[in-house]
C-alpha cells in the first residue's frame, strides 16, 4: 500500500472518518504514531465542547438504580400499573432513550479517541441488548457506559463479567428469571423495583404486574456460548448449556445485599442451584456466585473464544473476512495476554494483512458509519443530533434497538436498495437543510473543503483520464462533482 493510501486507510479504519485537518495531521505525525495515539485514548486531551454537550444531558450521569428510581414505572396506590401509569412510564423512558442516543452520537462524532468509539460500537453489537425489551429501554445507555465503555480496550474477561452482571443484560436475555427448579414450581418470588429501602416488586420487565414461575432458563447461557464467547456450536454440547444455566441461577436484580452486589445486580443464594456442575469437561464446585466467575474464566480463556473474538475484531477493522493465518496469530496473542484487547489490536494494526492493498477502500460503511463520517467530514458538530436518530431508523439500524442477540450484521453485509435510498435521502437532507441539524449552513459543505477533508480533489475536466486510487473512486467526472450531496451519497464516500 502506498504511503498516501496508508494515511487515508488508517484514518478510515481507526476512526469514523476524516475530519478537517486529519489527513494533514496524520501525514505530519506518521501512521505508526497515529495508531499508538489511538491505542492510548486516555492520554488524549478532552474536548471541552464535547464535555459540555454531554454534561447537558442529565440522564447520562445516572446509573441503573437511579434511572429506575427517576424514570421507571411508578405503581398506583394499589401497587399495580394502570393504563395511565404505563403511558407515563413510556414517556419517562423516552427521555432516557433520547439522551442515550444523543450521547452516543456526540461521542462518535467528536471524541478524540475515535478508536475507542469504534470499539464501543463493536462490543455493544457483540454483547447486544435491545432497548425495546422491557426495562432495557431505560438501561441500554447505562449498559453502554457502565459495562461496555470502561472495558472496550481492556481485558476480555472484565468485559464479559461486566455485561453478564448488568441489569440490562439480565433483563434482555431473561437471566433474572433463571432460578433453581423448585419442587413446588415456585421461585424465590421477588425481583427489582428500586425504592429508598430496597427493591421488592414483581416482573421488572413488564409495566403490568404478573406472576412469574421459577425454573431454569437457558436463554442467556445459550447466547453466552454461541455469540459472546465460543461461537462454534461444535465447541459445546447441550449439557454444557444446561450446566452453564445452572451456574447462573440466582443472578438477579435488586438492592445491594453484599459487597459483590452493585448497580442493581445481586446474587440470591436462595434461588441458586448449589450442586457441583461439569462444564466443558471441568468440574465447577457448588459455591454460589463464585461459580459464575469460574465459568466466565473458563470461557474467556478457551481457544474457541480466542478465535471467535479475534476473527470478529479482525473482520471489523479489515472490513472483510481475515485470513485464517491472521486469526491464528491474533488468537495466540489473545490467549498469551489473557485476553488483552489492546494487545490484540496492536498486533492487528502491525500485521501486513492490515495494510494489504486489497484491503484499501474494500468495505461498505454501515449506516452508523455513513451518518457519523458525513458529519465529521463537514467539520461542524450539529446543534441538534436528534434528527440523526430518525435517519438511522430509516436505514434499518436504530441505535440500541437491534432485536437479534447477535447484533446487527457485520462488515460483510451489503446495503439493500431501501438502505441505499435512505442514504441518498440523508445526503440530500444534510446538504439542503431539510435535516434540521444546524441553524446556519456549515462552511465545510463547500465542495472544495469537503473534498480536501476527504483527501480528494475534483477533476477539472470531465474528459481527463480517471485518476488512480482513492480519487478515482471518489471524484465524479461530471457536473455532480460540484454537488456536496452527490459526494456524500457517492460510491467513493460510502466505501472505506
Amino acid at each position: 500500500m502506498s504511503p498516501e493510501h496508508k494515511i487515508t486507510h488508517v484514518i478510515d479504519r481507526l476512526t469514523y472518518g476524516p475530519a478537517p485537518g486529519d489527513i494533514e495531521r496524520v501525514r505530519a505525525m506518521g501512521v505508526a504514531a497515529f495508531i499508538e495515539e489511538q491505542l492510548e485514548p486516555d492520554a488524549l486531551p478532552e474536548s471541552r465542547e464535547l464535555a459540555a454537550r454531554l454534561e447537558s444531558l442529565g440522564t447520562v450521569r445516572l446509573g441503573a438504580v437511579d434511572l429506575f428510581r427517576e424514570y421507571g414505572p411508578t405503581p398506583d396506590t394499589g401497587g399495580g400499573l394502570g393504563p395511565s401509569q404505563v403511558l407515563a412510564a413510556r414517556d419517562r423512558a423516552g427521555v432516557v432513550a433520547r439522551e442515550a442516543v444523543q450521547a452516543r452520537l456526540l461521542r462518535a462524532m467528536a471524541a478524540p479517541g475515535q478508536l475507542r468509539e469504534l470499539l464501543v460500537d463493536f462490543w455493544y453489537n457483540h454483547f447486544n441488548v435491545d432497548a425495546g425489551h422491557g426495562l432495557a429501554r431505560i438501561w441500554a445507555g447505562a449498559y453502554e457506559r457502565e459495562a461496555i465503555r470502561p472495558h472496550a480496550m481492556g481485558r476480555f474477561l472484565d468485559l464479559l463479567a461486566a455485561t453478564a452482571m448488568h441489569p440490562a443484560m439480565l433483563i434482555y436475555l431473561e437471566n433474572w428469571r433463571n432460578v433453581a427448579p423448585r419442587d413446588d414450581g415456585g421461585g424465590d418470588g421477588e425481583a427489582i423495583s428500586p425504592d429508598s429501602d430496597g427493591y421488592e416488586a414483581k416482573a421488572p420487565d413488564r409495566e403490568a404486574d404478573a406472576e412469574r414461575t421459577g425454573g431454569l432458563d437457558e436463554t442467556y447461557a445459550g447466547t453466552l456460548l454461541a455469540v459472546h464467547t465460543l461461537g462454534d456450536d461444535a465447541a459445546f454440547a447441550a449439557r454444557d448449556r444446561t450446566a452453564l444455566a445452572r451456574v447462573f441461577t440466582g443472578w438477579r436484580l435488586g438492592a445491594p445485599r453484599s459487597e459483590t452486589d452493585k448497580n442493581g445486580f445481586f446474587f440470591d443464594q436462595a434461588a441458586h442451584d448449589p450442586t457441583d456442575k461439569v462444564f466443558l469437561g471441568k468440574t465447577i464446585p457448588g459455591g454460589g456466585i463464585a461459580e459464575g466467575a469460574a465459568a466466565l474464566r473458563i470461557l474467556a480463556g478457551h481457544p474457541a473464544t480466542a478465535k471467535h473474538v479475534c476473527r470478529k475484531l479482525a473482520a471489523f477493522f479489515l472490513a472483510g473476512e481475515p485470513s485464517r493465518g491472521l486469526v491464528g496469530r491474533l488468537a495466540e496473542i489473545f490467549l498469551r495476554s489473557e485476553g488483552d484487547i489492546r494487545a490484540v489490536l496492536r498486533a492487528l494494526f502491525a500485521d501486513p494483512e492490515f495494510f494489504d492493498e486489497s484491503r484499501y477502500a474494500a468495505g461498505v460503511k454501515t449506516p452508523l458509519r455513513t451518518v457519523v463520517s458525513a458529519v465529521r467530514a463537514i467539520g461542524t458538530p450539529p446543534d441538534d443530533v436528534t434528527p440523526l436518530a430518525g435517519v438511522l431508523a430509516r436505514m434499518g439500524t436504530p441505535l440500541f434497538h437491534c432485536p437479534d442477540p447477535a447484533g446487527y450484521p457485520g462488515p460483510g453485509a451489503f446495503p439493500t436498495s431501501r438502505d441505499m435510498a435512505a442514504r441518498v435521502a440523508f445526503a440530500v437532507g444534510l446538504v439542503s437543510g431539510e435535516l434540521p441539524l444546524w441553524r446556519e449552513k456549515p462552511p465545510g459543505l463547500a465542495v472544495e473543503k469537503l473534498l480536501s477533508t476527504l483527501g480528494t480533489s475534483p477533476a477539472p475536466e470531465a474528459d481527463k483520464p480517471a485518476k488512480k486510487g482513492r480519487a478515482a473512486r471518489t471524484a465524479p467526472k461530471t457536473s455532480p462533482r460540484r454537488d456536496p450531496a452527490a459526494i456524500l451519497a457517492g460510491p467513493g464516500f460510502l466505501r472505506y
